[in-house]
């Protein structure tokens, strides 16, 4: 709570897929989640098969229930990302002088930053950077200032010999904690099934309280993550 963590990693690497698990289990807990698709990431569907590994656990929501725990936000420029952020806040701030529990925030994904800022960056520079850093603040800011978890996602640059995180030296020091995220196998075709799981790794680049450099594996399922 409290903290922007950013995952980062290539192109399949389980970034968005663990955006649904997290956003699923959060939702279906009875937590309200707040999503942020800048490239219409976001699936339904996902949502519902990752619902069902959770059904046996207490307290656990029916799907429909937990689908009306997550609003869900398409937000395909950046422009629209920070006025959809702006919105947000001012909304949680009034429903916090109300006293109300209603708009209460837990998680807020946004997937992905960079997508949009990226476009951006490449046009009018000075612009571009205005926003990027704008953005950067109001993550943080609604984190820190309503204790809530925020999951954002972040492609690599550099290739192999030297990753590293798009968006510049300006934006790595905003998240709070950072998770390299690696695929170590793909599934026939891309596709994620009963019978075909993507193996991934996760690797700690960034961290206020750990060491960086502790790593666990870990499989995304039809249902969602597994040890």
């Amino acid at each position: 709570e409290g903290q922007v963590v950013e995952l980062v990693g290539a192109s399949p690497s389980g970034k968005t897929q663990v955006c649904h698990s997290v956003a699923a289990h959060c939702a279906a807990a009875g937590i309200p989640v707040v999503y942020f698709s800048t490239a219409n990431s976001f699936s339904a569907l996902r949502i519902a098969q990752m619902h069902r590994s959770c059904t046996s656990d207490e307290g656990c929501l029916s799907l429909e229930e937990t689908m009306r725990n997550i609003e869900v936000q398409e937000v395909p420029t950046a422009q629209e990302l920070l006025e959809g952020l702006h919105a947000l806040q001012h909304h949680l701030r009034a429903e916090g002088r109300k006293g109300s529990r209603e708009g209460a925030l837990g998680l807020m994904v946004v997937d992905s930053p960079a997508v949009v800022i990226q476009g951006v960056l490449g046009g009018n520079h000075s612009q571009g950077y205005t926003l990027m850093v704008c953005i950067a603040a109001m993550l943080k800011c609604i984190a820190e200032e309503f204790t809530s978890a925020v999951l954002i996602t972040n492609s690599l640059v550099g290739g192999d010999a030297h990753p590293r995180p798009a968006l510049g030296k300006s934006w790595r020091p905003q998240p709070h904690i950072r998770v390299l995220l690696e695929a170590l196998n793909l599934p026939t075709y891309g596709n994620i099934s009963a019978e075909q799981e993507l193996k991934c790794r996760a690797t700690l680049m960034k961290s206020p309280t750990m060491a960086p450099g502790h790593s666990t594996a870990f499989y995304i399922a039809e249902a969602g993550l597994h040890a």
